[in-house]
This record gives structure tokens, sequence and C-alpha cells, in this order.
């Protein structure tokens, strides 16, 4: 859900907002670990596959998405990613066993992993040349993401 609320204006609150809910995300995925041991089930060691069916997302969602921008466009392709972030993540919620969940947060991870590479060389387009140094300032927004997802549990 956050991912879709940052896709609606993504200049200048936006960006900012992408990152902490990206971070959400992957660290939201540890904290969910748990739960679906209790809620399927599955062992502790089985359940940890999750967690690597999401890397394996984020790694396909970054090769891709990368090169897809340069096809289809950055907007299009930033936005199009929230939308699969945004849908997974939903849908990941209504899952009806572990193998239909560690799915969803693959195509979750996708769209995250998609998303970051792209949100970088968006967030530069619109930035004069001597304010390129302003992208490493949206990096901030990581530790917050990370530090709000711990204190939730």
């Amino acid at each position: 859900m956050l991912y879709l609320v940052s896709g609606c204006r993504y200049f200048n609150f936006g960006f900012k907002f992408n990152i902490f809910s990206s971070v959400l995300i992957v660290q939201g995925l540890a904290l969910t670990l748990p739960q679906l041991t209790t809620e399927f089930g599955v062992s502790t060691t089985t359940v940890r596959y999750t967690t690597m069916v999401t890397f394996v997302g984020l790694s396909l969602g970054s090769t891709c998405w990368g090169i897809a921008s340069d096809i289809i466009g950055r907007r299009l392709a930033f936005n199009t990613t929230l939308l699969i972030c945004g849908v997974f993540g939903t849908a990941v919620a209504f899952a009806p066993s572990w193998p239909v969940a560690a799915l969803l947060f693959a195509g979750m991870g996708t769209g995250v992993g998609g998303n970051l590479p792209v949100d970088g060389a968006l967030f530069l387009e619109f930035l004069p040349f001597n304010s390129n140094n302003l992208l490493t300032l949206l990096s901030i927004w990581w530790p917050v993401g990370q530090l709000l997802a711990s204190l939730s549990k």
C-alpha cells in the first residue's frame, strides 16, 4: 500500500517516501517470518527460503527494470514497479499457503528491486547538474525506514 501512495506524486516527498517504503518492505519481511511459521505450520528452516526467493526477485527486478526503464521510459518504469510492489504486497496478506506467500514475496521483491535503480535515475533527471550530490541525501531515508520497521514489532 505504501508503494501505491508513493507513486501518486513522486516529486519532492515521493522520492523520499519511496526509499522509506522500500526499506519497510525488506525489513518487514524479516518481521513476518515468525508469523509465517505459525500461520502455515512451516518449519523455521523451510520458511527461510522466503527470504531467498524475495532476494532472487530483487535481483531479477533490478536487472530487468534497469534495462526496461531505458526502453519504455523511466517514469513509466517507476510507476509500474510501484504498482507491482503494491499489488503483490497486498496480495501476500491473503496468501492461502506458504508456497503462494513465498511466490508473492518474490513478485514484491521484483517490484522493489526494479524500483530502486529507476528511482535514483529518475531523481537525477530532474536535478540541475550542480545539484547531483542531492542523490546522496535520498539515502538518508533508508535508515529511517529501517528504524520504524524495527519499532513496529
